[in-house]
């Protein structure tokens, strides 16, 4: 599975990176730090998932997230998308569920969980969200915990 990687902080980013790699069959082929460079990224590259930061260097997360779902005759418009949280992960988690995102994580506290059901999703390709199933990453911490 090819990960596109857009997070403006190089530690976070770097830590990503390093953890995706240990999955198997997990390849991050690309990232950016930025709106413009994001999109670019992600239309050059056509990767199987989206990892999304909402803060980015320049511009957002959420408007690249608005972009990529409003090219209806794309292929981005159906790309399986996981917007990263860590401010203010209430209003975030509706607005980016909203705008079309496949499910979303807390960056610092639901990382393990995020990289569980990555690597699920990269064993069985079929199982990766699409537009209109909206994955939440609390609901998967919970079946993991009953």
């Amino acid at each position: 599975m090819n990960v596109v990687l857009i997070e403006d902080s190089v530690l976070i980013r770097e830590h990503l990176c390093e953890v995706l790699l240990k999955l198997s069959d997990v390849f991050v082929v690309g990232y950016a730090d930025n709106e413009e460079s994001a999109l670019k990224l992600i239309y050059d590259l056509a990767p199987d998932l989206v990892l999304l930061d909402i803060s980015l260097r320049t511009g957002n997360g959420i408007n690249v997230l608005r972009r990529l779902r409003n090219e209806v005759s794309t292929p981005p418009s159906h790309l399986p998308l996981i917007a990263m949280l860590s401010n203010k992960p209430d209003h975030y988690r509706q607005v980016t569920a909203a705008l079309g995102a496949d499910a979303y994580f807390d960056k610092f506290f639901q990382i393990d969980q995020a990289l569980h059901q990555i690597q699920c999703w990269a064993d069985d390709p079929s199982h990766l969200p699409f537009i209109g199933r909206h994955w939440s990453f609390d609901a998967f911490t919970d079946q993991i915990a009953a």
